[in-house]
C-alpha cells in the first residue's frame, strides 16, 4: 500500500513540475510579446519621417533658403537625423553666424538660427567693378549692399578686397578693429552712428593706424589701432570744445596718438 502511495506522490510531483515549466514558458512568451509591443509603440515614431520643423531665426528673410540648406526633405527619419551635420550645413551660409539643432520626440526638429550682424560698409572688387558689401565683426562679407537702409554704417576704407563674394574674409589683422566697432555699436549706438568713415593707414609690416571722419565735423581724427568707446568719447569731447571756441573749422586734423592732442591747421600749420 505504501509503495502505491509513494508512486502516486512521485507522479504528482512530476506533473506539478511540468505544469510549472509550462506556466513559466507561457509567462516568458507573454512578457516578450508585451515588451515587443511596447517597444514598437514607443520607438516606432522614431523611425518615421520628420513631420514638423520649427524655425526660430532673427534673419529678416530667407527662411525658405535656410530650410533648404538644412536638408530635411527626402523622407529622412527622426531617429537617423544627424543634428551636427544639419548645423554645419546651416552655418555654411554667409548670413548665418551660428545655429542650434535639436530633436523633439516623436517627429519634430527645432532649428535656431542667428544672423551675422554687419558693422561696416566696404568696397570690394568683383568682375572689374567695385561693389559695396556689408562686413560683420569677424571680417566676413555678409552680402552685397542693396538697400539704402543698410548704408547706415561707417565706411571702412584703406583695405583692398579682391573678392566680393559672400563668405570671403578680411585678414585677421583687422579683427581687433572690427571687434571694437561691434562693441561700440552694441553699447553706444548713438556714438557709433557719429562715425562717417574709418580709413586704415599702414605704418609698417602688419601694423596700421586709423583716421576716422566724424559725421558732423569737417575735421579728420588720427588715432592708433584702438577705436573703443572711451577713445571715441574723448575725441568727440575735444571736437566739441574746439567748436565752442569757434576754431574747429580752421583745423584739418587732430592727432590723438600721443599723450596730448596735436592739431594741424588748414594750410599745414600745427598746434
Amino acid at each position: 500500500m505504501s509503495s502505491i502511495l509513494t508512486l502516486r506522490a512521485r507522479k504528482s510531483e512530476r506533473g506539478d513540475a511540468q505544469l510549472a515549466r509550462i506556466l513559466g514558458i507561457s509567462v516568458a512568451v507573454l512578457g516578450v510579446a508585451l515588451l515587443a509591443t511596447l517597444t514598437v509603440r514607443l520607438t516606432g515614431p522614431c523611425f518615421a519621417a520628420v513631420k514638423r520643423v520649427v524655425l526660430e531665426s532673427d534673419l529678416p528673410d530667407g527662411q525658405k533658403e535656410i530650410l533648404a540648406a538644412a536638408g530635411l526633405s527626402g523622407g529622412i527619419t527622426w531617429w537617423a537625423l544627424d543634428c551636427a551635420a544639419v548645423r554645419a550645413r546651416l552655418e555654411e551660409n554667409p548670413l548665418v553666424l551660428s545655429a542650434r539643432v535639436s530633436k523633439v520626440f516623436p517627429d519634430t526638429v527645432k532649428l535656431s538660427v542667428f544672423r551675422r550682424e554687419p558693422v561696416v560698409l566696404m568696397l570690394a572688387s568683383s568682375g572689374g567693378r567695385n561693389l559695396p558689401v556689408l562686413v560683420d565683426s569677424e571680417g566676413v562679407i555678409v552680402k552685397a549692399c542693396v538697400s539704402p537702409a543698410e548704408t547706415d554704417l561707417p565706411v571702412l576704407s584703406g583695405i583692398s578686397m579682391a573678392d566680393a563674394r559672400p563668405g570671403a574674409r578680411l585678414p585677421r589683422a583687422y579683427k581687433t578693429l572690427l571687434a571694437d566697432l561691434k562693441a561700440l555699436k552694441e553699447r553706444s549706438p548713438a556714438l557709433f552712428r557719429l562715425i562717417s568713415e574709418i580709413s586704415v593707414v599702414p605704418v609698417g609690416e602688419g601694423d596700421y593706424e586709423l583716421v576716422f571722419y566724424p559725421l558732423s565735423s569737417p575735421v579728420r581724427v588720427r588715432v592708433r589701432r584702438s577705436l573703443d568707446e572711451a577713445a571715441l568719447k574723448y575725441a568727440m569731447m575735444v571736437l566739441d570744445l574746439l567748436d565752442d571756441r569757434g576754431i574747429l573749422h580752421g583745423i584739418e586734423e587732430i592727432d590723438f596718438r600721443g599723450a596730448e592732442a596735436v592739431y594741424t591747421m588748414k594750410g599745414g600749420r600745427g598746434l
